[in-house]
Parts: C-alpha cells; sequence; structure tokens
C-alpha cells in the first residue's frame, strides 16, 4: 500500500509545481535544475535533502493522501498500528478500558464544534474570552493568510508568531530580537507549516484539527522571570479536573513532569520522559486555576486545560483533548487504567458530514 500511496504524493505534488528532492548532491547542494539555484553558490551547505526538510513527519502528507485514497477506514487502521508500535499493545477501540485507548475512542466517535474552535490556536483566545472575560489569553498583534504577507517592519522587537492548526517547534517561532532574526527563515517555517497535509489532523487524525482554517498569527512576547515558564495541565474528566501535572524547568533536556491531585498530594505514577519533583510549590493562585479551569472543562467528556503565571497574571496556553496523542505511558502501567477509569464516555456523536 505504501508504494502506490508515494507514487500518488509525488504526481499530485509535481502537479502543483514542488521539486521531489530523493538525495543530496555530492557538494551538499540539493537538487535543482542547473543555474536555478535561489542562493548564491556556497551559502548554504544542507547535510539533509530538501524533502526531508520540509515533509516532516513523514507519515502526516501521506495521511494526507491516503485518507483520500482509502477512505475513513484509514484513520482507524492508523491509529491502531501507530498505538501498537508506540505503547506495545493493540489497543481495545470498540470497548475501550484504558486512558489512551478512552482517547483515541473520543476522538474517533465524538465530535463538538467546540472542540474545534478550542484545537484552532488562534480562535482559542475567542472561546477563552467569551467564557471567562479578557485578560486570560495573549494579545494577537497581527495575522496573515500567507506568510508573504508578513511583514516585519510592523512587529515589535519580541513576538511570537504561530500558525494556528498546529503545536510545537514546527509551527511556532518566539522571537527574543527582531534584529538578529531570520525573517526568511521564519516566513518559509510559516509558508510550509500552512500546507493542507501540515493539519496536525493529519499526525494523528485529531478530529478538532480537521477543519480549522489555516491562519498565521504573530502574538505579544510574555515577559516572565526566570528561564522557563511553569506549565499547569489540569486533566479535566466529565467536567471535573481531577488532577494536575506540573512541567517544570522545560527547556531543559530532562524536565520535571509531578502528578498531584487537587490537594496537592504528589500522586505515585509519573512519566517516562520526566522526573518526578516531591518538592513542587503549590502556586499562589491555585484557587483561581482550579476556577478558570471548571469553567473551561465544563462542556467537555474529556480536556486538559494548560495554564501558565507570568507576572502574577493567569493565561490560558492550551485546550487539549489527546495529551500525548493518547500514547503516552504511566509509570506503573496500572495508572493508565486508573486515570481510564475516571472518564465515562459519552454517546457516539458525529456531527462532520465525512
Amino acid at each position: 500500500m505504501i508504494r502506490p500511496i508515494k507514487k500518488l504524493i509525488k504526481k499530485t505534488l509535481e502537479k502543483k509545481g514542488y521539486d521531489i528532492v530523493k538525495k543530496t548532491e555530492p557538494s551538499g547542494k540539493a537538487n535543482q535544475p542547473s543555474g536555478k539555484a535561489n542562493q548564491p553558490s556556497g551559502k548554504a551547505n544542507h547535510s539533509v535533502p530538501f524533502a526531508q526538510t520540509i515533509y516532516v513527519p513523514r507519515w502526516r502528507i501521506k495521511n494526507y493522501f491516503a485518507v483520500r485514497e482509502f477512505g475513513e477506514s484509514h484513520k482507524r487502521w492508523f491509529t491502531e498500528q501507530k498505538y501498537t508500535y508506540t505503547l506495545g499493545t493493540f489497543p481495545d477501540l470498540d470497548d475501550p478500558r484504558t486512558f489512551n485507548e478512552k482517547i483515541h475512542w473520543l476522538n474517533l466517535n465524538y465530535q463538538d464544534s467546540r472542540i474545534t474552535r478550542c484545537c484552532d490556536k488562534y480562535e482559542l483566545k475567542n472561546y477563552v474570552t467569551e467564557q471567562l472575560g479578557p485578560g486570560f489569553v495573549v494579545p494577537v498583534i497581527k495575522t496573515y493568510d500567507r506568510a508573504s504577507e508578513i511583514d516585519f517592519d510592523e512587529l515589535p522587537e519580541k513576538f511570537a508568531i504561530k500558525v494556528n492548526w498546529g503545536d510545537g517547534a514546527e509551527f511556532s517561532e518566539v522571537v527574543s530580537s527582531k534584529s538578529q532574526a531570520d525573517e526568511s527563515r521564519i516566513k518559509a517555517k510559516m509558508n510550509n507549516a500552512m500546507q493542507p497535509w501540515n493539519n496536525l489532523y493529519y499526525s494523528h487524525f485529531f478530529w478538532g484539527y480537521k477543519n480549522v482554517p489555516p491562519k498565521i498569527f504573530a502574538e505579544e512576547y510574555v515577559e516572565h522571570s526566570g528561564s522557563d515558564l511553569d506549565d499547569y495541565k489540569f486533566h479535566c474528566f466529565n467536567g471535573v479536573p481531577r488532577f494536575v501535572l506540573v512541567c517544570e524547568e522545560r527547556s531543559q533536556k530532562r524536565m520535571k513532569k509531578t502528578f498531584l491531585d487537587m490537594e496537592w498530594n504528589v500522586l505515585p505514577c509519573r512519566r517516562a520522559d520526566g522526573d518526578v519533583n516531591p518538592d513542587v510549590k503549590q502556586p499562589d493562585k491555585f484557587d483561581e486555576m482550579l476556577r478558570i479551569v471548571k469553567i473551561l472543562a465544563e462542556p467537555f467528556p474529556f480536556v486538559r486545560v494548560d495554564l501558565y503565571l507570568a507576572g502574577g497574571k493567569i493565561y490560558v496556553g492550551e485546550m487539549t483533548f489527546h495529551p500525548g496523542c493518547g500514547l503516552e505511558s504511566f509509570i506503573p502501567e496500572e495508572w493508565n487504567t486508573i486515570v481510564g477509569d475516571m472518564l465515562e464516555l459519552p454517546e457516539r456523536t458525529i456531527i462532520d458530514d465525512e
């Protein structure tokens, strides 16, 4: 099945005018027609092929074409394969028991237009303001429909720029000094992130992203003391916050990740990619955080509401409906079931006309 997909992708992209590169030239330059290099000779020395710099992860663009070629059954097949590859067990998506299984069941069987609004990193700001009032999201400076529209002269010395239908470094850039920023590289990153196959929907078929209209937006730079902002990730089940994951030292190779209940007791479980901090301090505004989280979580079977404190203010950073892509393991493993028992699944609800 993979080879036909590759041929379909190549044929479609070539029709659109994309140059498909398979390997790096011995000189280190990307394959391109003679005399048409877009940079002066010797300026760029690429260590990887061009295609590997823009089609990442590769399964996203394959999913983009595969779901069109093979239909909706491809989503479940991909979910089962990725789950087994990552966690080592085949998921039960018909009668889910564990937390990860239930997250994928919701993704395949539960749709709510408010989920789409919350997955949209730009529209989320409007949703949060409607629910909480002003002052709980980072203000937007400017929006763009295309990367070519970005005018750095109209942006401040410090800002963040993002594409609204993705998450992580490939969809965003934090600029702490505009005078030192590589404007062309940032435009190229935003341009790539705006391509239809880079909608995060095609990473793991998270329905909430499917109908998000792409947009680039620049937002204010959040000043804060210290090198990192602590992240408070409230896991809410059927509208009720049950525990919080506190992430500290996020810029370090191995951050601190600590699970606590709502009475601020450290829970006897952890993530494999972080260290527990038994002395993590409860924030001064914890009660206000809980008030905010309860309001935002109320309509949803499950949502994780991420908050952080900066300059004494609480900001809503993200609302996610599939933490860790539904592929994060708990240590010990029994907590995958313990947490799964916290989530009562709703009736199957499909509103999208597939």
